[in-house]
């Protein structure tokens, strides 16, 4: 049957197909159906098919199958097709109808587990049969916002007519639309057959991040007197502590009647409540987690220790206890917060000078216990007494650099933290718990409210001057992490894995017009990771490191994922912070520059456009540093080009690529291509060559091996020669008089380029 024209059927009537295949032909015809009570079908026989569905043909209405195979129905509305399959297990009718609403009209209750129901479409399936049930989604889904761009969180919810209930589903790596299932489109299948007689309208929807199990208590209590009274405990049994403890330990619940303590890389892992008179004792990188939110929380004595620190350096806190003003008095006494762990030996705290951000005023502000609560960051600064030295010449305070030990005491955290979200603004978002935890399920859990972006402080370039100033800081001293990974902030630091450790906090931005309120709970616990202290990962993906002879470094991540666009993606693209004193090497999604670009699934023609950025002349570099995927066995060349020099340098095997830039900001001379165009025509050879004055120094490069320089002034009089360069660089001081110059360069090949220069 060929449908070339518009074909409305009735309430209470049907079209039956009984063999063959039905066309939709193309724009302007229609097929739609009555949708109210005792609606118009569509129906196809066992064994039809249909062709040429689209967004501007489909049934807009209720089609209907009789078959037992799957049948893929092909209902849309409002200029969305939007098909939903279906297998019966008899063959007898199987009717749905898509509508682009949201389904809170037929329920806003969500049973257990579920986070989220879509706001935008919804469907209706009819049958007296159980059935398999697959259902699609497209940009206009909204996907990415309703999973928080986590498609492990999607599935099938089904209205019971009190609750929208979890449909056990699975994505469809294929979707039956065709192509792989991304954030973008894709189908989603039932794991069973669905009792169509409790069911019949169906959305897509979002499960609440995967949560601890809570163990079934066994009966059993275990109790340590020194050494257990049976069998080691297990996270079904209750455990009673008489003795001193030592190590990990796992149990359904607890009584503390002396101390536990933990060491760095050992586990309290607890189900339910901690009681009793004793403490855990925590060093900075072991783990506490209680699984349970409503569970008392134990007392605990947490001591953090942090990375050498220089004075007037810097670091990002969270309270791991329940009371701000019990945390602050722990930061400001030297009895608990000493260099090198000398508690009581200093007269003042190690830290001074505490603060927060203001997102309202756009600025740092004093940090209490009243605007800083539990779930929010703070800074603290290193104060400047002993037992670092008083000189304020730079070269002791940049080479002096200790620890920093950090005790509190008191009741932990557990459970729900609400933390309120400022409009428009950067924030401390702080861990208020004893462990780690997962940075890829806050931003799962942040959905749209927030850049999906984690900004860690590191500390690590000295600062330009003695003063206690923001300008004396380099924003390039921020690492950054987000689902496609992480870079560092210099080179041998510590790459960010996406966990936020114990009494940490690392600046966010929200992007909603109004404040908020983001909820913290168990699930974000990790009972690993906590010693990272300042989803789906794509496999392929490399970094680039830029560094500089004047000790710049900057690190970028370029990733492939069928769940990136060309454009912005939050959670996937992360935008460079400015404000940076050093070199820096970012790639372009138009003119923003991002410090990691996740973009769609790798095709070898792809071009990555790169920005370096250099406050003062420097000698730089740019390097291949790690490599994954369809990039780490090499048959994926990652080429460097300088459109400049008209260069193409294979970062995979031929090591750095070192260059000098005369401006300071570059959008355009350098990308990254997987493929070369490989002939440079001769006449163009004179163009490839740079050369400039910057900071008394001259700088020149070719695509070929320079062999002399000689500087003119403006009358003709031979200022310097250099010959025997022999390099494809060259770097001299220039000390002469302000004004301008021409250089006359010699290649190797004997072509002579002439370059006008300007000493400022």
């Amino acid at each position: 049957m060929y449908n070339g024209g518009s074909m409305y059927i009735h309430g209470g009537t049907s079209v039956y197909v009984s063999s063959g295949v039905y066309y939709f032909a193309p724009a302007g015809a229609s097929t739609v159906t009555a949708r109210g009570t005792g609606p118009g079908v569509l129906a196809f026989g066992p064994g039809v098919t249909t062709s040429g569905a689209s967004p501007t043909h489909f049934v807009d209405g209720y089609a209907a199958t009789y078959g037992t195979s799957a049948f893929d129905l092909p209902v849309g509305q409002a200029g969305i097709l939007a098909p939903v399959r279906v297998a019966s297990s008899a063959s007898t009718e199987t009717r749905a109808a898509y509508f682009y609403t949201s389904p809170s009209g037929i329920g806003a209750a969500l049973s257990p587990g579920i986070n989220a129901v879509s706001s935008v479409e919804y469907w209706h399936v009819v049958g007296n049969q159980p059935a398999f049930v697959s259902v699609s989604w497209r940009n206009t889904s909204d996907v990415s916002s309703l999973t928080g761009g986590n498609l492990n969180r999607l599935t099938i919810v089904g209205w019971d007519g009190s609750s929208w209930n979890e449909i056990p589903s699975t994505v469809d790596a294929t979707s039956f639309t065709g192509g792989a299932s991304t954030l973008t489109s894709g189908s989603i299948s039932s794991n069973a057959a669905v009792n169509l007689s409790l069911y019949s309208y169906f959305s897509l929807g979002s499960k609440n991040p995967v949560c601890y199990t809570l163990a079934t208590p066994s009966g059993l209590t275990r109790t340590w007197n020194g050494s257990w009274d049976g069998p080691v405990p297990t996270l079904s049994d209750a455990v009673v502590i008489n003795a001193p403890y030592s190590g990990s330990l796992q149990c359904n619940s607890l009584v503390l009647n002396a101390d536990l303590i933990l060491s760095d890389g050992e586990v309290l892992d607890v189900v339910y409540g901690v009681t009793g008179s004793g403490k855990v004792v925590m060093s900075g990188e072991a783990s506490l987690v209680q699984r349970d939110d409503s569970a008392a929380a134990p007392l605990i004595q947490l001591t953090k220790v942090t990375n050498p620190m220089r004075r007037l350096d810097y670091v990002f806190l969270s309270s791991p206890v329940n009371s701000m003003s019990v945390y602050m008095a722990n930061l400001t006494s030297p009895l608990t917060t000493a260099v090198n762990g000398n508690f009581g030996t200093y007269p003042a705290s190690a830290f001074f000078s505490y603060l927060t951000y203001n997102a309202a005023g756009n600025a740092y502000v004093a940090a209490n216990a009243t605007n800083v609560p539990i779930g929010k960051g703070l800074s603290a600064t290193v104060a400047s007494q002993a037992p670092y030295a008083t000189s304020t010449a730079p070269g002791t305070w940049f080479t002096e650099m200790y620890p920093v030990h950090i005790r509190t005491t008191g009741t932990t955290n557990n459970g729900l933290v609400p933390v309120s979200v400022p409009a428009n603004g950067w924030f401390f978002l702080g861990n208020p718990y004893p462990c780690a935890i997962s940075g890829e399920k806050l931003l799962d859990a942040v959905g749209t409210t927030m850049r999906k972006t984690l900004y860690y402080w590191t500390h690590t370039t000295p600062r330009a001057s003695w003063n206690n100033s923001g300008s004396n800081y380099n924003n390039a001293d921020f690492a950054t992490w987000n689902y496609s990974g992480g870079v560092a902030a210099c080179a041998g630091c510590q790459v960010p894995n996406g966990k936020i450790a114990s009494m940490q906090s690392v600046l966010m931005r929200s992007i909603t017009p109004a404040a908020t309120t983001l909820n913290l709970n168990n699930c974000l616990r990790e009972l690993t990771g906590n010693d990272n202290f300042f989803r789906h990962v794509p496999s392929d993906r490399y970094w680039l490191n830029l560094t500089g002879s004047n000790g710049s470094f900057c690190q970028t991540l370029i990733s492939y994922s069928a769940d990136a666009t060309l454009g912005e993606d939050s959670g996937y693209d992360s935008l460079k912070l400015g404000g940076a004193t050093t070199s820096s090497l970012t790639s372009l999604i138009g003119t923003s520059r991002y410090a990691i670009q996740t973009r769609p699934s790798f095709e070898i023609g792809d071009q990555v456009p790169l920005q370096v950025d250099q406050p003062s002349a420097e000698t730089l570099q740019i390097s291949l540093a790690n490599h994954e995927g369809v990039f780490a066995d090499g048959s994926v060349v990652i080429y460097l080009f300088d459109s400049l020099l008209g260069i193409y340098h294979n970062l995979s095997t031929g090591g750095p690529y070192t260059f000098v830039q005369s401006v300071t900001a570059d959008a355009t001379r350098f990308r990254i291509v997987y493929q070369t165009v490989l002939s440079v025509p001769d006449n163009e050879l004179s163009s490839k060559v740079v050369s400039y004055i910057k900071d008394s120094a001259l700088y020149a490069q070719s695509n070929e091996s320079i062999e002399s320089i000689v500087i003119f002034d403006l009358t003709g009089r031979k200022v310097v020669e250099y010959t025997n360069v022999n390099a494809a660089i060259f770097q001299k001081p220039f000390h002469h008089a302000q004004g301008v110059y021409v250089a006359k360069i010699r290649l190797s090949s004997g072509v002579v380029a002439n370059r006008k220069l300007m000493n400022q």
